[in-house]
């Protein structure tokens, strides 16, 4: 939803995100707008010949709103939240954590069954929750060298 997708018109709100087809014309005695909507809702606004300052008021406010929103770019992918669980295990392979398929479902269930807060506040960035997340991680090759090493100092 964009900002300011709202439009009042007589007293009513129409949001111009569920608009599918506008219809306008104008007479003599006045003009009407028609708003066709999902599902096949349809709003009309009649106005009369003394509110025709209102109607063309109205028109150029919808061609400033519906031209502007049509022209911004489509928001693709949501960061607050993972696409599904394949997403997370995928990011969990990256990071090398042990047993990724286990653990990924488990941060995924758990997030998921909190629609994606953490207290009271709304997850922005998936990723960065999964890092604070306190996970076994595989250790790389540098390590186990170390280990080795310190191991045989010891001995």
């Amino acid at each position: 939803m964009i900002r300011n997708s709202m439009i009042k018109i007589k007293g009513n709100y129409i949001n111009l995100d569920r608009i599918v087809f506008v219809e306008t014309s104008i007479t003599s005695q006045g003009g009407t707008i028609n708003f066709y909507l999902e599902k096949f809702q349809k709003f009309e606004f009649l106005f009369g010949s003394n509110e025709s300052r209102e109607y063309h008021k109205i028109i150029n406010a919808l061609d400033k709103k519906i031209i502007t929103s049509s022209t911004q770019p489509p928001k693709t992918v949501e960061l607050g939240k993972p696409n599904n669980v394949e997403e997370v295990i995928e990011y969990f392979k990256e990071l090398k954590i042990k047993d990724a398929e286990n653990s990924a479902k488990k941060f995924y269930n758990h997030y998921e069954g909190l629609n994606w807060y953490r207290g009271k506040t709304k997850i922005k960035k998936w990723k960065n929750c999964a890092n604070a997340w306190d996970f076994e991680k595989e250790p790389d090759e540098e390590e186990i060298e170390y280990q080795k090493a310190r191991r045989a100092l010891r001995s």
